[in-house]
C-alpha cells in the first residue's frame, strides 16, 4: 500500500504527510517500518521537525538495520538543516553515509554531507567530501550525484574569492545538469 508514496514525499511532502496520517488512523496494529520510514521523511520534508525527530528516536531505539537506519540519519540530518543546526546536519549525514554500503547511493550522500560542511563553514572538510563524491558519482555513473559534488566546490570557489574558478565551474555544472 505504500508502494507509491515515497515518489509523492520526494514531489508533494505535504501531501504525502497528510496521506500517511490518514492511513496511520486506519491502521490496526503496528505500522510496518516501512511504513515509519515514509513518515520520518515526509515529516522532515515538511519542517514537523519535533514530530520527526520523536519519531526517529523511537525508530532508532528498535535498533533497525543499516541501510534503515542510514535512511533515519539523513532525514535527521535535514532536519536539522530545516533548524539551522549545521554541526548535528553533518554529523547525521555523516553517520548516514558510514551505514550505506549500496555504491550507487554513496555518491550522493557524499555530496549531501559535502553540503553540511560547507555550511559547518568546514571549507577543508567540504572540499575533501565534494572531490571524493566527485570520483565516486564517476566510478557509477551518477550525473545527479557529481553535479551536487561539483556545485558545493562552485560555492568553494566564491567564498574563497575565486569568482573566475566558480564561472568556469558553474559552466561545467550547467553542462553535466543537462546530461544528468
Amino acid at each position: 500500500q505504500t508502494c507509491a508514496l515515497p515518489i509523492s514525499v520526494a514531489a508533494e511532502p505535504g501531501t504525502a504527510a497528510r496521506l500517511l496520517e490518514v492511513a496511520r488512523s486506519l491502521l490496526s496494529g503496528s505500522p510496518p517500518l516501512s511504513f515509519e520510514l515514509l513518515e520520518v521523511r515526509a515529516l522532515a520534508a515538511t519542517g514537523r521537525t519535533d514530530e520527526g525527530r520523536a519519531l526517529a528516536a523511537s525508530l532508532l531505539a528498535r535498533r533497525p538495520a543499516p541501510e534503515h537506519e542510514a535512511v533515519v540519519q539523513r532525514e535527521l540530518a535535514l532536519t536539522a538543516f530545516i533548524t539551522g543546526d549545521a554541526a548535528a546536519c553533518g554529523e547525521h549525514m555523516a553517520r548516514a553515509l558510514d551505514l550505506t554500503s549500496d555504491t550507487a547511493r554513496r555518491p550522493r550522500l557524499r555530496a549531501e554531507l559535502a553540503f553540511a560542511r560547507f555550511l559547518a563553514l568546514d571549507q577543508a572538510g567540504a572540499r575533501t567530501e565534494a572531490e571524493q563524491a566527485i570520483i565516486e558519482a564517476a566510478t557509477v555513473g551518477d550525473g545527479v550525484g557529481e553535479v551536487a559534488a561539483r556545485s558545493v566546490l562552485c560555492w568553494l570557489y566564491l567564498v574563497t574569492g575565486d569568482p573566475a574558478a566558480a564561472r568556469t565551474l558553474a559552466v561545467e555544472v550547467e553542462r553535466l545538469a543537462d546530461r544528468a
